[in-house]
């Protein structure tokens, strides 16, 4: 008989688990609330998200340039330019407007320190999306989790710092000593 692991891989015939997990200027909360003070800086409630949702809509190409000038620390040449809007041309505004809704409502404060996985929070210190104090939070709230800054980098801080992403990702990654077991998997 064929079994599905956790992965969604057929055949195996063992049970695998997700290993560790990488945060990558993730908030736990992008309202604001009394207790909550790290808001998104233009999706921070009900009416901000309507706003942002009817402009993905109405006017995607105009919404694209955006975020192409608020996510970067940097200023990408015009080749990345233009590579970056053909990416995310690909995903039509129905699709983002439902990952967006989904993400934003929800406050996880909560079960942020029930997660035991060995983890990494990456925070960019220059991002305009962000307050760096909201996804540094989550560093704090997990358990077994490292934290690193990026000083140079908007939301995007793998493009505005690539070469220390790619560093400290992979050595999060291939580093043993977050692994509890053999039977474990990094799903990337």
């Amino acid at each position: 008989m064929m079994e599905d692991d956790h992965a969604g891989r057929r055949g195996t015939g063992r049970s695998r688990r997700l290993a560790r997990a990488v945060y990558v200027e993730q908030a736990p909360r992008q309202y604001y609330a009394p207790d909550w003070q790290h808001a998104h800086a233009t999706c921070y409630d009900e009416p901000s998200l309507a706003a942002l949702q009817t402009q993905l809509a109405c006017d995607t190409p105009a919404f694209d340039e955006d975020q192409i000038c608020t996510v970067f620390a940097t200023e990408p040449t015009a080749p990345e330019r233009k590579l970056l809007l053909a990416e995310m041309a690909k995903s039509p505004a129905y699709a983002r407007n439902a990952v967006m809704a989904g993400h934003t409502r929800h406050d996880w404060r909560d079960l942020l320190p029930t997660i035991g996985l060995p983890s990494l929070v990456l925070v960019a210190r220059q991002g305009q999306v962000l307050p760096w104090r909201g996804p540094a939070w989550v560093g704090e709230a997990l358990p077994d989790a490292r934290t690193v800054f990026f000083e140079h980098s908007g939301h995007a801080l793998f493009f505005d710092e690539p070469e220390k992403f790619h560093r400290t990702v992979t050595g999060f990654l291939t580093d043993s000593r977050n692994d509890d077991s053999n039977d474990t998997d990094v799903l990337v």
